[in-house]
């Protein structure tokens, strides 16, 4: 299987995403003013491309109760792969990951996760949506 390298960077002074940065991945590496971010190789229900960074919207069933919960796409050295890590209100409970480029997840066929914004520009999905329980 060949896996597309792309990358795309957060502009800590412009508060701005560039995209489509390959011919200036050098450059941008070795500057302070740059998060750079892989894509994962994995798309979203929409066919978007997953990057480091993004920030995902899970949907599940709970006892007959359809909830959802974000997550944030990382690297899971555990996993040695893509990973989406799940926080939860109870600050008393772990962080849940998941891998990420795993076919299905709890079980089930992974095709629900979507983007719905990332860590730089919308930070404040990480905090869990108040149907989480």
């Amino acid at each position: 299987m060949n896996r597309v390298i792309k990358f795309r960077a957060w502009d800590k002074d412009g508060k701005s995403m560039w995209t489509n940065i390959g011919m200036n991945l050098d450059k941008i590496l070795n500057n302070e003013r740059f998060e750079v971010m892989q894509f994962t190789g994995v798309l979203d229900k929409h066919g978007k491309e997953i990057y480091e960074g993004d920030i995902l919207k899970h949907e599940f069933e709970r006892k007959g109760v359809k909830k959802h919960t974000h997550t944030k796409v990382v690297w899971g050295e555990a996993f040695l792969s893509w990973a989406a890590v799940t926080y939860f209100q109870d600050s008393s409970l772990k962080p849940m990951w998941t891998n990420l480029t795993s076919p299905k997840v709890f079980g089930k066929e992974r095709h629900d996760e979507e983007i719905v914004g990332n860590i730089f520009e919308n930070p404040e999905l990480l905090h869990p949506p108040s149907n989480q329980t």
